[in-house]
């Protein structure tokens, strides 16, 4: 190749790469380039289709370095670079003419981090609008809004006062607003959730009483003579014309049999026609009106498996000492007095003959036992003191008095009730409690084809498994048992039967047509003590509670004395047994038995509870109510008792009743629980988390 046409080439070479700017100009902003020696040959390559690289043979005929040709492009002319530039000069523009420049690559690397971060920024938003979606469904999801829960709800908020702090007083806290809706009637004098539940169960009997054979269960019950019987006294009982038309011929009758009435006689000493004896075993055989004693056919206590007749003192028609003894309670003896007269005087005794009998017969509430029976014969008497006091009592008076006395309590407790009461607001109240009071099981029977299921008494059945494993475990916690003690009381509670509801045997026609001894509260499984489709939580603080109450009885004062059989045996021992509070202004030992298994009972179901939560998903909260499962168990335990009586009501029960007043009920139990404190979050030293509390099971 000539000098030319290598001039040539090199010219085409830079035009090219004088389309690449040249950023570096000097050799301290550019990496070092080597430099051309002597004897070396350096190939400038050509990126043009027009322009090849120079061949290797023409580039060593060469030694010298050439000088090279720039375009000027102001002159549009070329102009002869001198031969004194350093070739590297040139090598090193055209290197740092394709690699990118230090500021350039620092900025493209900003921007890369700048959308990376606005990258996981973006992912994040995403993600959090998500989980904010996926908590709203959940929170959704989390309330029960079906009607019964709706309905439910309405009933819980409407009770309370939520105004009052609930570790204060929890019964004003769970009752308030209840008291406030719910007046004392007119012809009642008291009223409460229990009252209320009875109320609903003698509407749904009646409905079914007074039902016709027009629906295939109907239908079907028309082939149980026990429900044709029910139905048949049922109808009997309305009819108040018939009633009081054969009253009168009823009542002559037996006066007939008893000898006579000496307070309707004419003459003041009157002849008595019959042995008092016989007499008396007239009116508890037929009628059961045992006024002087009450003698009943029960299970042995020693041994089960045996009856035995018991002696035991008669229910006062009274119905406590203290109304026939105290000074304020005069009222009422007084009351008693004027109904005795005024039914003598209206069955056609001399005024003031029926005034003398009624003083007498109000003195005294004795009698003795003059049944005669076989040498051989066991009888259980439970008031011994009683029976010998009275044998040296009873022959002080005239048999005119005792007749009087006798014929007036068969008339007060067989035949008055029987009379239609004209101060009653419906006929058919009274006569749906006659019919459940005398035929229970037939009355069950029609009741629970109609408003039980089996799946209810399957929930049932395991709250009782769980209690039962509760109350187990109690008994292993307490020190003040012996080990020997525990162990039997661990047998006891294996052999106590289930009956939830009502006995399988109920669904067997024949059975129950035979069966008139037991009542089995079927009625007691609703609202609001329990419904299947209620949260967990209330229904152990409600039916819960009640089961782990009766299952507390068989260890309380008196059922400690019974052995796993029923019979009556020491098995029971302690070492450190302190009974420091269980009652305060109520009869504490009357109620003792019943506070304890209050007490007891409600222990035993929240403990029960927390074994059945512990192994089921959360459950859904009640519309509105803002509370734990927790709170809602102690809650609905209250609410059960709500309940308001008048002052000679009050009087009444804290006398004879064995059951505390419902605030008792509630602020007693919970006060003495641990677990209410916590859950409620009440301070140690508040009313209801004392520092004292009361503890048996």
């Amino acid at each position: 190749m000539t000098t030319t046409e290598q001039q040539q080439n090199a010219v085409g070479a830079l035009l090219v790469d004088s389309a690449i700017p040249s950023v570096s100009k000097s050799k301290e902003t550019s990496p070092a380039a080597p430099s051309i020696k002597s004897g070396e040959s350096t190939t400038l390559e050509a990126t043009t289709a027009n322009h090849s690289p120079m061949p290797a043979e023409e580039a060593n005929s060469t030694t010298s370095v050439l000088p090279l040709v720039a375009i000027n492009n102001k002159k549009n002319s070329l102009e002869k670079i001198p031969l004194s530039s350093p070739t590297s000069t040139i090598m090193t523009t055209t290197r740092t003419a394709v690699e990118p420049p230090k500021k350039s690559r620092r900025r493209n690397y900003k921007r890369l981090l700048l959308g990376i971060s606005f990258l996981i920024i973006l992912f994040f938003l995403i993600a959090l609008i998500v989980a904010l979606i996926v908590l709203l469904y959940m929170e959704k999801s989390a309330v029960c809004l079906t009607p019964v829960c709706v309905h439910t709800a309405a009933i819980i908020l409407n009770s309370m006062n939520a105004t009052v702090d609930p570790c204060d007083d929890f019964f004003e806290y769970a009752c308030g607003n209840w008291i406030k809706q719910h007046p004392i009637p007119d012809d009642a004098p008291s009223v409460s959730n229990f009252e209320n539940l009875g109320q609903d169960l003698e509407l749904a009997l009646k409905d079914l009483l007074e039902s016709g054979p027009d629906t295939l269960i109907n239908m079907e019950e028309t082939n149980e003579e026990a429900v044709k019987k029910a139905k048949y006294f049922y109808q009997m009982c309305l009819n108040e014309s018939e009633i009081m038309t054969s009253w009168r011929n009823v009542f002559d009758q037996v006066l007939h049999t008893f000898g006579g009435w000496p307070s309707l006689e004419s003459s003041s000493q009157p002849n008595i026609r019959i042995r008092i004896e016989r007499l008396y075993g007239i009116m508890v055989s037929k009628f059961r009106a045992d006024s002087l004693f009450k003698a009943t056919v029960q299970p042995d206590d020693k041994n089960s498996d045996k009856h035995i007749l018991l002696i035991d003192q008669p229910a006062l028609n009274l119905f406590a000492r203290d109304f026939y003894m105290l000074t304020e309670t005069e009222v009422e003896r007084l009351a008693y007095r004027t109904l005795i007269r005024d039914v003598l005087v209206l069955l056609g005794a001399d005024h003031r003959i029926a005034e003398r009998d009624s003083l007498e017969n109000i003195n005294e509430q004795k009698g003795k036992n003059p049944i005669q029976f076989e040498h051989d014969e066991p009888i259980v008497i439970y008031g011994a003191e009683f029976v010998a006091r009275l044998d040296k009592l009873l022959p002080t008076f005239e048999p005119r008095v005792v007749q009087n006395y006798l014929t007036w309590c068969w008339f007060f407790k067989a035949m008055l009730r029987d009379l239609p009461d004209p101060f009653a607001l419906t006929i058919w109240h009274g006569c749906v409690t006659r019919v459940n009071s005398l035929m229970p099981m037939a009355t069950s029977s029609i009741y629970v084809k109609h408003h039980f299921d089996n799946e209810a008494k399957a929930q049932v059945e395991e709250m009782i498994a769980l209690i039962m494993e509760a109350f187990v475990e109690l008994l292993d916690e307490e020190e003040w048992l012996t080990g020997e003690t525990k162990a039997y009381a661990k047998q006891k509670i294996k052999t106590m039967h289930q009956k939830i509801g009502y006995p399988d045997y109920l669904e067997n026609n024949t059975a129950v047509n035979k069966e008139y001894e037991r009542f089995f509260p079927a009625g007691i499984l609703q609202p609001v003590f329990y419904s299947k489709h209620f949260p967990r939580s209330m229904n152990f603080g409600g039916i819960g509670v009640v089961i782990g109450h009766e299952i507390t009885h068989g260890f309380d004062d008196r059922g400690r004395l019974y052995d796993q059989f029923g019979n009556i045996r020491q098995w029971w021992s302690y070492s450190n047994y302190v009974l420091d509070q269980i009652s305060m202004k109520i009869n504490g030992r009357s109620t003792k038995g019943e506070n304890i298994a209050d007490n007891g009972g409600l222990k035993q179901a929240y403990r029960a509870y927390k074994k059945y939560e512990r192994y089921r998903s959360l459950p859904q909260q009640l519309p509105g109510v803002n509370l734990t499962h927790d709170q809602l168990f102690f809650l609905n335990y209250a609410q059960i008792w709500c309940g308001i009586m008048n002052d000679k009501e009050a009087v009444r029960k804290l006398r004879t009743s064995e059951h505390s007043p419902g605030p008792i009920r509630v602020k007693g139990p919970l006060s003495n629980s641990v677990d209410f404190a916590a859950a409620y979050n009440c301070p140690e030293g508040s009313p209801m988390n004392p520092i004292q509390k009361c503890k048996v099971w």
